[in-house]
């Protein structure tokens, strides 16, 4: 429902001015990077708007979106008003024992499970960890996220065109397959950022 009204409205201002569309996914994905990048891709895919605008659009909100968040835990740290958002962040346990032991897995992966984006960032910022390696982290999260999310949005987009249906059985598990070496790709990509040998351990037990 979200997602349909959103692409509504981004049709209806890249009709009347595409800066105006850009703009909103730049705040979209501030505030719901996902639906915003999938509704974005939805556009781009009917050629309402260009792919690079789109990515480059949703890419900076994602970053700036992440980067107020860290700075909110770090602006709220041994205050009153911190310890309370502190106490009521969702597996906040787990998050503050996962991001001491690597924080930069941590900070990816988060963007792939539902309810830890916030609390990882805001935590981040509220136990003081360094920001020039936090900022580096965000941005090898953001870029993760966009090689996921953008391709994932095309399916979509393609899927409401009626497309798969033209592909046939054979190309889809075809595609499956390729989903599933991406992954595989992936998660070999973050073990080495990392660095830690026990990441796919520690990522079922969250």
């Amino acid at each position: 429902m979200a997602m349909a009204l959103l692409t509504d409205y981004l049709g209806f201002f890249a009709g009347i001015n595409h800066l105006m569309a850009y703009i909103l996914i730049f705040f979209g994905a501030m505030i719901a990077a996902d639906i915003t990048a999938i509704a974005a891709s939805i556009i781009a895919y009917n050629n309402y708007l260009g792919w690079l605008g789109i990515i480059a659009a949703s890419m900076l909100g994602a970053y700036t979106s992440d980067n107020c968040i860290y700075a909110l835990g770090k602006k709220l740290r041994n205050n009153k008003y911190g310890e309370w958002i502190e106490n009521h962040l969702p597996y906040r346990e787990k998050v503050e024992r996962y991001l001491t032991n690597n924080h930069i897995g941590m900070v990816t992966l988060a963007k792939f499970i539902f309810g830890f984006n916030i609390p990882v960032l805001f935590m981040s910022g509220y136990l003081g960890l360094n920001e020039k390696m936090l900022k580096k982290s965000i941005k090898i999260a953001v870029a993760v996220w966009a090689l996921v999310i953008f391709p994932l949005g095309y399916l979509i987009a393609v899927a409401i065109d009626g497309g798969l249906a033209q592909f046939g059985w054979k190309k889809m598990e075809l595609s499956i397959a390729v989903a599933i070496v991406f992954a595989i790709l992936l998660r070999s990509i973050l073990h080495r950022i990392v660095g830690h040998k026990k990441l796919a351990a520690d990522t079922i037990n969250l």
